[in-house]
C-alpha cells in the first residue's frame, strides 16, 4: 500500500463518519420533535376542558382584587339601560399647522341615570392604533364618556409605520365597521404561511384558513416551488375563500390609522410633558404651555412613553441585537410574480438573519422585512428609500437570500432601518392612581410572533369593556362619586381588573417573542442545521398547521365577547 492510498482510505472512512454522524443527528432531532408533538398534544387535551373566555378571567381576576360581597354584587347587577339616538361627530383636519376641529350634533339621550350625572372625561396619549381604538369603542356611549386624543405629530401620515397581521384584532375592528366585507380596500387576507431555508429549500407549510383540515403539504427541495404559475393558478379567483374563512388578514400602518382616526377628536402637536394628579382629576401638560384635564388618563404613547416614564420612573428601552430593514414595494397588480405570493407569508430563515414579506394590500403593495444580528445601530432612518437604495438592493441581492426577495425589493419605494427593542414586563399593576397604561406602552415586546398589534388592539377592547359595563352612571350606593356619577367599581379596582385578566397573555407573548427570534436568527452552523432540520420533521408530521391552529385559537380566547 502507497502513502497516498492510505490518505485516501483515510479520507473516504472520515467522510464516511460525518454521513454517518449527519444521519444520526437528523435522527435524534426527528425523535425530539416526536417527544415535543405527544407532550404539545397531552398539553392541549388538558387544558381543552378549560379553555380561557373573557367571563372566565373577569371570574378570575375580581376573585383577587374584590370581597365575596363586591363580586356577588358585580356579578347579579344589570347595567343601565340606556336609549341613545344618533350621534354625529366629524373631525377636519388643517393642513396647514395641522391643528384640529371638531363639531359634534348629538340629538336627545334618554338614560336611566339622575339628571345631575355628567360624562367622565378620558383623555388618551398618544393616536396610535391601541390609543384610536379604545376612543373609538368608548365613543359608543358617548352619554358617559367625552374622549379626547393628543398627538405629539403634526399630523397622522398615511405613510408612517408598516404593516402587520391581524388575527383577534380583526374581530374587534369588526365591531368598528372595519372588516374585510365592509372595507376591502384594508385587509389582504393570508391564506398561507410558508418557510424556506437559505439556499430556497421549502421547509414548513401551512394553512391559515380557519377550519382547513385538508391541505396537509409535504415539503419539497425544489427550490422556489411556490411560485411557478402551475402551483398558484388558483390564487388568481379572490373570490375562492369567503373573508369568514381567513383567520389572518393584513393591513398597512398608516391606512388603518386614518380610517380609525375619523370621527375622534384628536390634537396635534401635543407632546407631554408631564402629569400630575390632583383630588380627582388628572392634569396633562404639554410642552407647548397647554395643558387638559380628565378624570382618567391613558398612556397608549408607544415603547418610548412618557406616561410611562412619569408613572414609573424612567428608563431606556433595551437593545436586543437584532437590527431591521424594513421595506415597502409597489409591484403591478396583473404580474405574475404578484399573482403568485398573493394571499401567502413568505419567510427564510439563514445563517444569523430571518426575512419575511406578504402582500400587504390588493393593489399590488408588498412589505418585507430583513432582520439581522447586528450591534446597535448608529443611526435610524424611518422613510429615505432614495438615499439607501442602491444599498438595499445590493444586501437584497447577496447570496444569502434568494428569490423572490431580490426582485421585490428592486421595486421598493419605501425603506427603513432600526433597531429593535423591547422593556421587561411591568410587574404588580399598568396604573398609577388614575393614569394607565396599554399598548406598546405597557407591554413592548420583539416583532417575531407577529401579536404586537392584536394585543395592543385586546387592551383597547378589554379596558373599554370594563369601563362601560362596570364605571358607568347608576343609582347605587357607592362613595366614589365623580362629577354626580357613581360607578359600580373604583378606577383603581377596573385597572386592577384589567392587568389580572391583560398580564398573564402579553408575559406569555412576550417571552414566546424572545424566544423565537433567538431561533430564528440562529448564527452557528449546528444552530442551523438543527433550526431547518427540525422545521421540515414538523412539516412531515403535520404539526405547523397543528401550531398554528393552537396559536389561532389561543389569541381568540380571552377577547371581550
Amino acid at each position: 500500500m502507497t502513502l497516498l492510498q492510505f490518505f485516501n482510505g483515510a479520507a473516504e472512512h472520515k467522510n464516511g463518519n460525518n454521513k454517518q454522524l449527519m444521519t444520526t443527528t437528523a435522527a435524534l432531532i426527528a425523535l425530539v420533535c416526536l417527544i415535543l408533538h405527544c407532550c404539545w398534544w397531552l398539553y392541549a387535551r388538558r387544558r381543552r376542558s378549560n379553555r380561557r373566555t373573557f367571563s372566565s378571567l373577569l371570574r378570575k381576576a375580581s376573585q383577587k382584587i374584590l370581597t365575596k360581597q363586591e363580586q356577588a354584587k358585580l356579578f347579579s347587577a344589570t347595567p343601565a339601560h340606556t336609549s341613545t339616538t344618533a350621534t354625529a361627530t366629524t373631525t377636519s383636519f388643517d393642513e396647514g399647522n395641522g391643528a384640529t376641529a371638531t363639531t359634534s350634533t348629538t340629538t336627545s339621550t334618554t338614560t336611566t341615570t339622575t339628571a345631575n350625572n355628567t360624562p367622565i372625561r378620558v383623555n388618551i396619549v398618544g393616536a396610535g392604533v391601541s390609543g384610536l381604538v379604545l376612543a373609538r369603542l368608548l365613543m359608543k356611549t358617548p352619554e358617559r364618556f367625552i374622549v379626547n386624543v393628543y398627538e405629539k405629530s403634526r399630523e397622522l401620515s398615511p405613510v408612517l409605520g408598516g404593516g402587520f397581521s391581524l388575527q383577534s384584532g380583526r374581530i374587534i375592528l369588526r365591531s368598528l365597521g372595519l372588516s374585510d366585507e365592509l372595507t376591502p380596500e384594508l385587509f389582504a387576507p393570508i391564506e398561507r404561511l410558508e418557510q424556506y431555508s437559505a439556499d430556497g429549500t421549502l421547509l414548513g407549510s401551512a394553512s391559515m384558513l380557519l377550519n382547513d383540515n385538508k391541505n396537509k403539504n409535504k415539503s419539497s427541495n425544489k427550490r422556489n416551488k411556490s411560485f411557478s404559475s402551475d402551483n398558484n393558478s388558483d390564487n388568481d379567483d379572490d373570490s375562492k375563500q369567503s373573508p369568514s374563512s381567513i383567520a389572518v388578514a393584513c393591513t398597512l400602518r398608516g391606512s388603518l390609522v386614518n380610517r380609525l382616526a375619523e370621527g375622534v377628536s384628536i390634537h396635534f402637536h401635543k407632546d407631554l410633558d408631564f402629569c400630575e394628579t390632583r383630588g380627582n382629576i388628572v392634569v396633562a401638560r404639554f410642552t407647548d404651555g397647554t395643558h387638559a384635564e380628565s378624570e382618567l388618563l391613558i398612556g397608549a404613547d408607544g415603547i418610548r412613553s412618557t406616561v410611562r416614564n412619569q408613572i414609573f420612573g424612567y428608563s431606556d428601552p433595551i437593545y436586543s441585537g437584532h437590527t431591521m430593514w424594513y421595506g415597502m414595494s409597489k409591484l403591478d397588480p396583473d404580474s405574475e410574480l404578484f399573482r403568485n405570493m398573493r394571499r401567502k407569508m413568505i419567510t427564510q430563515t439563514g445563517k444569523g438573519f430571518y426575512t419575511g414579506m406578504y402582500c400587504a394590500s390588493n393593489d399590488g403593495k408588498v412589505v418585507f422585512w430583513k432582520t439581522y444580528v447586528s450591534d446597535k445601530p448608529r443611526r435610524e432612518t424611518w422613510d429615505r428609500a432614495d438615499l439607501y437604495q442602491g444599498r438595499m438592493k445590493l444586501f437584497y441581492s447577496s447570496s444569502d437570500v434568494a428569490e423572490p426577495f431580490p426582485t421585490v425589493v428592486q421595486h421598493t419605494n419605501r425603506l427603513m432601518h432600526f433597531g429593535l427593542y423591547y422593556r421587561p414586563p411591568l410587574k404588580g399593576k399598568w396604573h398609577q392612581g388614575r393614569v394607565v397604561l396599554i399598548g406598546d406602552a405597557a407591554h413592548p415586546m420583539l416583532p417575531y410572533m407577529g401579536q404586537g398589534a392584536n394585543l395592543a388592539i385586546e387592551d383597547a377592547a378589554v379596558l373599554a369593556t370594563l369601563l362601560q359595563k362596570y364605571y358607568n352612571c347608576s343609582n347605587n350606593n357607592n362613595s366614589n362619586n365623580l362629577n354626580g356619577c357613581r360607578p359600580s367599581l373604583t378606577h383603581e379596582q377596573i385597572f386592577k381588573m384589567f392587568y389580572e385578566i391583560r398580564e398573564p397573555k402579553t408575559t406569555r407573548v412576550l417571552d414566546a417573542s424572545m424566544r423565537m427570534g433567538k431561533f430564528q436568527l440562529a448564527t452557528s452552523t449546528l444552530g442551523c442545521f438543527f433550526r431547518d432540520t427540525m422545521g421540515k420533521v414538523m412539516n412531515r408530521l403535520g404539526m405547523y398547521e397543528r401550531i398554528i391552529a393552537k396559536q389561532r385559537e389561543a389569541s381568540m380566547a380571552d377577547i371581550p365577547e
